[in-house]
């Protein structure tokens, strides 16, 4: 046991805790404490947002919120440098890999696998036009034959975009390397898709 002095009203007090952690006499100066120690706020403060500087009111109780909406806040998470770097860091690591090599070989993960892989060849198959006949598909099967491993068949102009869908014909197709598609994803890129405009294909749609 210990005396201590109360660092509200400064009193003597015996600590009968086994920490010797006590600080104040009792209860009443303990609420003194927290009196003192909260913020006064008021219960709505108007903010500009950081990302489309929309203003909006901010009703938590910490007033903390920096972004008007979910989609602003994901603005800021994509563009965060520190947040890269960790993606970066975690890719190369190989750790990605094993977490989803064990989740695809889950029952849910298989189900996730097979429907992603159906979806995929029933958008190809909406994506070849009526004029498309056995010559072009034997094109389009050379074409994947002849791509090597560690490449990619990728579209030029992309299957699913939100503002142009391309057709899946033998002009449209071209071998990149794994990691050029997965960066270009389902980006649509005018100046790598100029020698396609040309086509007699392009001039039939």
């Amino acid at each position: 046991m210990e005396k201590n002095n109360c660092l509200i009203c400064n009193k003597k007090f015996i600590d009968n805790t086994n920490n010797l952690i006590k600080k104040y006499c009792s209860s009443q100066c303990k609420k003194i404490r927290d009196k003192n120690s909260k913020r006064i706020l008021p219960d709505k403060i108007k903010k500009n947002c950081e990302i489309c500087n929309v203003i909006f009111i901010d009703t938590s109780w910490r007033k903390h919120k920096k972004y008007c909406s979910i989609k602003c806040r994901n603005k800021f998470k994509m563009n965060n440098p520190a947040r890269k770097l960790f993606i970066k860091k975690y890719k190369q690591s190989g750790r990605r890999k094993q977490v989803l090599k064990k989740y695809y070989n889950t029952d849910n993960g298989k189900r996730v696998r097979s429907s992603s892989i159906a979806l995929r060849h029933a958008r190809k198959l909406r994506a070849i036009p009526k004029w498309v006949g056995p010559k072009e598909i034997k094109q389009m099967r050379e074409i994947y034959k002849k791509r090597k491993p560690g490449y990619h068949v990728d579209h030029i102009i992309p299957l699913k975009n939100d503002y142009v869908c391309g057709l899946h014909v033998p002009n449209n197709l071209d071998i990149l390397t794994a990691k050029d598609n997965i960066l270009k994803s389902n980006k649509f890129i005018p100046g790598h898709n100029e020698a396609f405009y040309n086509t007699k294909y392009w001039k039939k749609m």
